[in-house]
């Protein structure tokens, strides 16, 4: 085990990453648009990269992730790299600390395990964690790179199939990804949803780019395949395609750059926004949003009562977008008020009063556990038995604390709560659909076409 910081090189994204491409080469203004504004680290943000780093040491090292527990993942100030140590042992001056604690651990032993599994499971002539790979070719960004969790090559699955495999980790839990991206449409003709799979673009440029860096002369590899893996969802998504069905991708996102620098259209849309930087102030997401609210209409109080709405489908898919602005909104003027600034409505000037009081904690457990012992005994403390998912998690690594034979037998003794609320979907959505009251009678009509006036 190492007893010294593990230092990586810090890498310096490019304007248009492969991460961010989704949002780019739908709204080819927001690069421009975001420059100058600071790109603000989050918790979420510094928890899936000491994640990413975990894994990442795991699989160089060839340990497992269990043994890091308590160990820190340190984010010095500027561009140093991010550090992860053992604090018995190592110290540093930094921003942020993340310590590696056991839902790190779970989430990075499900992507480590998967991918030695995976390493196993063919015949591949290399696996490498943590690769740069270039991405200039793309987006034309004088010595872009992109960096890809872990690459598979040389995997020959008949004479006429050698393939190469980019597997990425996920470590959120707002947003479930998939290797490909499914552009679904209406056919008005037979009065169905139809869709059509396309590689996920992330995955996508670093695809290209490792066939760029391993295969330079296009004569070794035939297919490709994309893996995302998202253990604290339990979602595993795979694509496969040709080379040449990639590079249709790839000329695509090359239009898509060019168009960022040449010709940059606001496309405002709640998935091409979620991470923009500039969303909070863009003038183009605000009059869409007022649109979709308002209808259209220029004049508010003029004969609204007569005018038909969209379908109730219509205005359902424009929701997400609404709220994300709304909760925009709110920050912009959160800031402004803590800044000092004033804020004035149609109703007045805004101020800032005291929150919520929080709830009420120990400040020193250790004299209150004395006193209260000394006093009450037993009564000062509770007792509460574990979960099945707590359980669950000992079965975990290399020494579990709970033997799958044990997991098995306790399994008989598990039961879960009714199903809850169902979620809506679209058409196309792999899920089953649920039954429905109307389920029965050919004569009722889909929701999707209701209208209201």
């Amino acid at each position: 085990m190492r007893t010294a910081p593990l230092r990586i090189t810090k890498v310096v994204h490019a304007i248009l990453g492969a991460s961010s491409s989704k949002r780019w080469s739908s709204c080819t203004a927001s690069p421009s648009h975001s420059f100058g504004k600071s790109n603000t680290t989050n918790p979420a943000a510094r928890w899936g990269t000491a994640c990413h780093l975990l894994s990442d040491t795991c699989l160089k090292d060839k340990t497992e992730p269990s043994i890091y527990l308590g160990w820190v993942v340190g984010f010095p100030k500027g561009d140093l790299a991010e550090v992860l140590f053992d604090p018995m042992f190592d110290s540093g001056d930094f921003e942020f600390e993340v310590p590696i604690d056991d839902e790190q651990i779970e989430c990075a032993t499900t992507f480590v395990m998967f991918c030695r599994d995976l390493r196993n499971s063919v015949d591949a002539e290399f696996m490498y964690s943590e690769v740069s790979v270039p991405i200039d070719h793309i987006t034309k960004e004088e010595g872009a790179t992109g960096y890809l969790d872990l690459i598979i090559g040389g995997v020959r699955r008949s004479p006429t199939h050698n393939e190469l495999i980019v597997v990425d980790l996920k470590g959120g839990t707002g947003v479930k990804v998939d290797a490909c991206d499914t552009i679904t449409a209406y056919d008005p003709v037979f009065c169905v949803d139809y869709s059509t799979p396309q590689i996920n673009t992330q995955i996508a440029m670093y695809l290209s780019g490792a066939l760029r860096k391993y295969d330079p002369t296009g004569t070794i590899y035939t297919h490709v395949r994309g893996i995302i893996v998202q253990p604290r969802l339990n979602h595993i998504s795979e694509y496969v395609c040709t080379v040449a069905e990639l590079n249709e991708t790839i000329q695509f996102l090359r239009e898509r750059a060019d168009d960022t620098r040449d010709n940059p259209v606001f496309a405002p849309s709640y998935e091409a926004c979620m991470f923009c930087r500039a969303k909070d102030d863009c003038g183009a997401r605000d009059r869409s949003v007022i649109r979709d609210v308002t209808g259209g209409f220029e004049d508010l109080s003029a004969g609204l009562s007569d005018t038909p709405l969209p379908s109730l489908g219509v205005i359902y898919e424009h929701i997400p977008m609404i709220e994300d602005w709304c909760n925009g909104k709110r920050r912009m003027v959160m800031n402004e008020l803590q800044a000092g600034r004033q804020v004035i409505g149609a109703k007045g000037s805004y101020k800032l009063i005291p929150g919520q009081q929080g709830d009420r904690k120990w400040h020193n457990e250790t004299s209150v556990e004395f006193i209260l012992n000394s006093s009450i005994g037993e009564k000062a403390f509770t007792k509460k038995l574990i979960g099945p998912a707590g359980v669950e998690k000992l079965t975990k690594g290399k020494w579990p604390a709970v033997t799958k034979a044990l997991w098995a037998e306790l399994n008989k003794y598990i039961t879960r709560a009714d199903p809850s609320q169902p979620r809506i979907a679209l058409s196309t959505d792999p899920a089953p659909a649920v039954a429905s009251a109307l389920d029965g009678f050919e004569d009722s009509q889909p929701t999707a076409e209701v209208g209201f006036t």
